[in-house]
């Protein structure tokens, strides 16, 4: 054998060791990477289900005639429970350097969840505030409808534009009445 070679090949090869702990250090990270997919999806899961319940809590609610400033508190705290907790989201571990806190890790993502989640709240409070406005409007309009049947009153149920057209009428036929006169006296 060529001694040259011999040398090489035994220099290429990795130690046991070395490669115990490459594969070791690989798999952790694979691990570490996978963990942090799992709890951003549930984080994201968790997000999308409390703003799906917090607008279905605002349309039951207001379904049951619950007063509209309880309503709106309540759908504004489910609706935020994902942010706040983004809000509180403290870390303390020992780093290479010492000892690391760290408050909200994510702050960006936790903005947008907050924004997102005030908007969508919003927007279904102020559909149910309109769609309240509305019934109310609708209520008075029947109430009215019904104070006007109860007792009633000659212009509830004379048409519309009732006084102009008899003045028009009448005026026309004195008008063809003074005119008649005028030709009459000559004959």
């Amino acid at each position: 054998m060529i001694p040259g070679i011999d040398e090489e090949i035994q220099q290429e090869k990795p130690q046991p060791d070395t490669l115990t702990e490459t594969f070791v250090k690989e798999y952790i990270h694979t691990q570490k990477a996978k963990i942090q997919t799992r709890q951003l999806i549930e984080e994201m899961l968790f997000f999308a289900s409390c703003q799906v319940a917090s607008a279905s809590l605002a349309l039951l609610l207001f379904q049951f005639a619950v007063t509209q400033v309880f309503t709106t508190w309540l759908c504004l705290f489910v609706a935020w429970i994902p942010s706040l907790s983004g809000l509180t989201e403290i870390n303390f571990q020992k780093t290479e350097e010492g000892w690391s806190l760290k408050i909200m890790n994510r702050p960006i993502i936790t903005i947008i969840k907050f924004t997102s989640s005030v908007a969508i709240v919003t927007i279904s409070i102020y559909k149910i505030a309109n769609d309240l406005e509305a019934t109310i409007e609708a209520f008075n309009a029947v109430y009215t409808e019904i104070h006007n049947y109860e007792r009633p009153q000659v212009e509830n149920f004379l048409p519309p534009l009732f006084v102009p057209v008899v003045l028009a009428s009448v005026g026309m036929v004195l008008l063809f009445g003074f005119v008649k006169g005028l030709r009459s006296p000559w004959k």
